[in-house]
């Protein structure tokens, strides 16, 4: 009697909350609307997600992402620094935090998560923006080791990219000719 009772207890109230598919519905859904440039309507899914599965790194890497795009820094970083928190191996999460980080001028924090994304997936590809890649990763460190006063290393950054490139960067002409360099970069790549 015992086991028929619980049987119909699960039955009827099931196992104790939603279902994945309308968490994983959301999650399409929120990637449909980003992918679209609808980045609203991409946050309130990812939030939709998130409150049927509270603190699911996917959830949270959508928000995060959305929010980048809305350019709410302070909650994009939120979002993803959290996402970076549930799941160490989400270059997503981290992609988006490094450059999240860079716009708010945390150059070494940027660096770290960069280099991060980079160690989980060198060839990191973000599918949901596919403009967005590996490439932007190392634009943004050389902008970030150039904030920083790091002339050697942004150059470096600059030379995977643009491996003819140099400048004297001991001389104010070559780090004016490196911040050109990582001008013009930025405009082939594109956040």
């Amino acid at each position: 009697m015992k086991k028929t009772w619980l049987g119909l207890m699960l039955l009827l109230f099931g196992c104790g909350g939603p279902s994945d598919d309308s968490f994983q519905k959301a999650i399409d859904d929120g990637w449909t609307a980003f992918e679209n440039g609808d980045y609203i309507v991409a946050y309130i899914s990812f939030s939709k997600a998130d409150s049927i599965t509270p603190n699911s790194s996917d959830a949270l890497t959508g928000k995060g992402w959305s929010a980048l795009k809305k350019g709410d820094l302070v909650l994009a970083a939120d979002h993803l620094n959290a996402a970076t928190l549930l799941q160490a191996s989400l270059a997503d999460a981290f992609a988006g935090y490094a450059f999240v980080l860079n716009a708010q001028k945390k150059y070494a924090e940027s660096n770290s998560a960069a280099d991060v994304t980079l160690n989980i997936e060198s060839g990191w590809e973000f599918i949901h923006l596919p403009s967005l890649d590996a490439a932007d990763l190392h634009v943004v460190r050389s902008e970030n080791f150039f904030a920083l006063g790091d002339f050697a290393n942004s150059l470096k950054e600059v030379k995977i990219l643009h491996p003819a490139f140099d400048a004297d960067i001991s001389k104010p002409s070559g780090q004016s000719l490196l911040a050109a360099e990582i001008e013009a970069l930025k405009t082939q790549e594109s956040l």
